[in-house]
């Protein structure tokens, strides 16, 4: 039975003999049904013997010139192909005898993790073994889907690794979690159930929608988001910010969102891409020993010295080891190099900060043995022909079992010998990794001065010669640093309001995703306590959380605020406002350009005069060419501006007054999207949300300097209220995945140094200092840097009459 079951041939009487001669119940006598029992119990033993005799004498026919390739060894017995008997073996010694195999198995790890006690991970055994079975029976009574694949979750993730999972989720309590790489839902029910006493938001991310939608059986469907079939998109191109936003969810949730990779994907280039979007918890199943398996793992990345490496890779025809990095379910695979190996093990020590292996539930009786067939196949990477040798290399290479033996994790678990030495053939090491903050971003002011090594520089051809440059002209009476944190209290107050008030008393989130950052909100909160305006104009406004800064800012002289914008969403203006009627809606139906309004005729009907209009604000937030859009307030009459989305050149939807103000170009052609070198760069301008752009050559460049310098009196940014650890982490998404923004195809560390360069000194100098003066996190306050993009205040010369 065992036998049979084992190769997936039929173990049943009805399955051997036929159902029209075992199911005729009608006719069953005991003399009949005695003879079919015994038809059976012969048919089965005839199978059997010719199984086994086959399998004698194909080993007697094999040639020792079969096994001269071999490298691991001198014993026989090593160089033999896995017969049948070594696969069903429920305890895999391995020979600590250096002469059984040249290449030394590892268990990669780093640093630490707070659950890695023994006793403490079994302690969760009793509910995720009640869990087991309580899926077992959903999927297979509630869903109908064939029994044996309940069992196994066939093709899915494993016995073991799916306890890894549960650990994890029991001990990390993450509040989003995201699969990548879904198949039947076998796992996002295990999910579901280990997180019932917090309910996260779970993101469900595959190009295949089949099994458990997700909604059937789950008593809150509505933590369930799912990116899959029609609606699949991959995670780098799913935004974030906004799903944050409509779950109510903090930039602090991002860093501790816990991400599961199962996508058979390039797992070193999915950890440098949830890096760069800001996330840092990570599971990542399938992760192969080096060289195996679809797609290049990161117990492969971790592989410095690459013998391991060599020791699985498949031979080519010169019979010489070649290993290969595979990516997109081994369809995009290459060669690689020593070079590009070291570069890999670099990538993988820059990356990560913890890398934790989930043990084995049970001793590994059967390595890598549900991965034969592919591998015969040549569906997955990995040796020509599997070893003994192999499958020691696979023991040595992972942690010690939880139980030491499979009668004790029988015992303990309640499921059986045969069930367990089964799943121990599926345990491909998963593991657990924290990335490290900020990978890829200057890490606070000392950057900075290193940025300013000019003499680096000169040295290194890679890095731009250009330096940044912080925009500049004339004075305003308010810029000291203490003027400006004079108001820093009153914000902090406005801001924490401003979050309870969007979150609870509109049923909103409380950060503002999308829009002004808490950086830039606290210059317009600035601007508008020290110019105290008669008018305040916002075109462009989004979700209404600038809105309600204007408001509170201003309530005071509560002056008269009008809003433009083509859509109509977010805080209508009215609801719990105090001052509702010296608010004015050109939103939705109601919508005019700015250019397009009336503004005397507004104007006289709220009691104000022409002169008012020196001292109205113009916050512009709209995507438009922002010097043309100088251009057309002032020749309306109007003087002061507030510009949000002000971009260094090159960069961005639309073009912006700090690209305007780059007269030499330097500093553009640096940010510009081209990167053929022999190609000559023409950067584009840009408005309507980067919907129109034309080219832009030095001499046109020159001229929208000097016209810039016509229109302007005042030009100053304002500076962040920390240092900018991550720039433009919230655009380089928009640039490189999204291709929505223009800018570099690549983001480098020169973008990096060229934007921290081309920005004011921070109101304090570290993150902790930050930090402490203000009272908000240390990781809020690093996300917000990466959304700061140099807000200006501008005040224009009037026109002569």
């Amino acid at each position: 039975f065992f036998l049979f079951h084992f190769l997936g041939l039929p173990t049943t009487c009805p399955a051997i003999l036929g159902n029209n001669q075992a199911d005729q119940s009608d006719s069953r006598t005991p003399h009949t049904m005695i003879t079919r029992s015994a038809l059976c119990g012969l048919t089965l033993l005839i199978a059997t013997f010719s199984l086994l005799s086959a399998s004698a004498h194909s080993l007697r026919q094999r040639s020792p010139q079969d096994d001269s390739n071999q490298q691991f060894s001198d014993a026989d017995h090593d160089h033999r192909r896995l017969s049948l008997k070594s696969l069903m073996k429920t305890n895999f010694k391995v020979s600590n005898d250096p002469k059984t195999t040249q290449a030394k198995g590892y268990v990669c790890a780093r640093g630490e993790v707070p659950w890695d006690d023994h006793d403490e991970i079994l302690a969760e055994i009793p509910s995720y073994i009640s869990a087991y079975h309580a899926r077992h029976k959903f999927f297979a009574i509630e869903l109908d889907l064939v029994k044996d694949d309940i069992v196994t979750n066939f093709g899915g993730t494993g016995l073991f690794h799916t306890f890894t999972i549960w650990v994890v989720l029991r001990k990390l309590k993450p509040k989003v979690i995201v699969e990548s790489g879904v198949y039947r839902g076998f796992t996002s029910w295990m999910i579901a159930r280990a997180t019932e006493d917090y309910s996260p938001l779970i993101v469900r991310v595959d190009p295949w929608a089949v099994g458990w939608n997700g909604v059937y059986g789950n008593p809150r469907p509505d933590t369930f988001v799912d990116y899959r079939g029609d609606n699949y998109m991959d995670f780098t191109r799913i935004d974030w910010d906004e799903l944050f936003d409509e779950h109510f969810l903090s930039p602090g949730d991002k860093a501790s969102t816990l991400f599961i990779l199962d996508d058979q994907a390039d797992q070193l280039r999915r950890l440098e891409q949830l890096s760069r979007m800001g996330f840092q918890h990570v599971l990542v199943d399938e992760n192969f020993v080096p060289a195996m398996g679809v797609a290049f793992s990161v117990k492969d990345a971790c592989d410095k010295a690459g013998d391991l490496r060599l020791a699985f890779a498949r031979t080519d025809k010169s019979g010489e080891s070649s290993p290969r990095r595979c990516d997109n379910a081994r369809k995009d695979c290459k060669r690689m190099t020593p070079t590009e190996i070291e570069k890999a093990y670099e990538e993988f020590d820059s990356l990560i900060d913890t890398y934790w292996e989930g043990p084995p539930l049970a001793p590994l009786a059967r390595p890598y043995s549900s991965l034969m067939k592919k591998l015969e196949a040549g569906y997955i990477d990995g040796p020509s022909e599997w070893t003994l040798n192999h499958a020691k290399l696979v023991y040595q290479s992972s942690k010690p079992p939880l139980y030491n033996s499979l009668e004790e994790a029988s015992k303990s678990t309640g499921l059986s010998e045969m069930h367990l030495s089964y799943e121990s053939g599926r345990y491909t090491n998963m593991a657990y990794i924290k990335l490290k903050r900020h990978h890829h971003h200057h890490q606070e002011n000392e950057s900075r001065r290193r940025l300013n090594d000019e003499e680096e520089d000169d040295d290194d051809p890679s890095k731009p010669k250009t330096k940044g440059y912080v925009c500049n002209k004339g004075t305003i009476a308010w810029d000291t640093k203490v003027k400006i944190l004079s108001e820093l209290n009153s914000f902090i107050d406005m801001h924490h309001l401003r979050q309870k008030f969007f979150k609870i008393d509109i049923n909103n989130q409380g950060f503002n995703y999308g829009s002004f950052g808490m950086f830039h909100s606290f210059i317009l909160w600035v601007v508008l306590r020290k110019t105290k305006p008669t008018v305040v104009i916002e075109s462009g406004v989004a979700g209404g959380y600038t809105s309600w800064l204007i408001s509170k800012a201003t309530e005071e002289w509560n002056p008269l605020i009008v809003r433009i914008d083509p859509k109509l969403k977010g805080w209508d203006g009215m609801n719990l406002n105090p001052n509702a009627s010296k608010m004015v809606n050109l939103r939705g139906d109601e919508y005019q350009d700015l250019t397009e309004v009336d503004w005397d005729a507004l104007y006289a009907k709220h009691g104000l005069s022409r002169a008012d209009k020196a001292t109205t604000l113009f916050i512009l937030d709209d995507h438009q060419d922002q010097v043309t859009r100088l251009s057309q307030i002032r020749q309306m009459g109007f003087q002061r501006v507030v510009v949000q989305s002000n971009f260094v050149p090159g960069v961005g939807d639309a073009f912006s007054l700090k690209d305007a103000c780059d007269a030499t170009g330097f500093v553009r052609r640096n940010f510009n999207s081209s990167t053929l070198k022999s190609v000559p760069i023409q950067p584009n301008r840009c408005t309507n949300y980067h919907k129109t752009c034309e080219k832009i050559d030095p001499f046109e460049s020159q001229l929208v300097a000097l016209d810039l310098d016509d229109m302007v009196k005042t030009y100053w940014e304002g500076p962040p209220l920390s240092p900018i650890v991550r720039p433009y982490q919230a655009v380089i998404p928009f640039i490189v995945d999204k291709n929505i923004f223009e800018g570099p195809k690549v983001w480098t560390d020169n973008h990096d140094r060229l934007v921290v360069e081309s920005t004011k000194a921070p109101f304090y100098d570290t993150l902790q200092l930050a930090s402490t003066v203000t009272g908000f996190s240390e990781e809020y306050l690093a996300f917000e840097s990466g959304r700061y993009v140099n807000i200006a205040y501008v005040e224009l010369n009037p026109i002569e009459e």
